[in-house]
């Protein structure tokens, strides 16, 4: 069976949800979080970074590489967002915008990287990342 795995944000820490490993853990359902709603699912993208970290929806990359085909050195945070189902990315390189989910934005990256020169790192999160976060577009 695939992987189904999301993160929910309890107030101090992380708790893992979803069936993984051939088990089902089930979500916190305490309302006493915030504003006395259920904490957000975020979403496993079913991608790792370079460093093999698991990529969630809520995630900022800081992304890096050489660009073989334009010469140009890329160094940017993008920030990963969920839209129908899907855990995304929008990333601008290559001259055009792109609105990619996470395994194929690291293909985009690898196919262009000048001598596997690159790296996408998960540097952090919108909850302990919020100020970066609310600056990314």
């Amino acid at each position: 069976m695939k992987n189904i795995k999301f993160r929910q944000w309890t107030g101090s820490e992380w708790h893992y949800w979803g069936f993984y490993n051939n088990l089902f853990t089930n979500p916190v359902m305490d309302t006493s979080f915030g504003d006395g709603s259920y904490p957000d699912s975020l979403m496993f993208s079913g991608s790792t970074d370079s460093n093999k970290v698991e990529i969630f929806e809520g995630d900022i990359l800081h992304v890096q590489y050489s660009d073989q085909y334009n010469a140009d050195d890329y160094d940017a945070y993008v920030k990963v967002y969920s839209e129908n189902g899907c855990v995304m990315v929008d990333y601008s390189g290559f001259g055009e915008d792109y609105k990619l989910s996470v395994g194929d934005f690291i293909e985009q990256i690898e196919d262009h990287s000048l001598d596997d020169d690159w790296s996408v790192v998960v540097f952090g999160n919108r909850v302990e990342n919020s100020k970066l976060w609310d600056k990314l577009k």
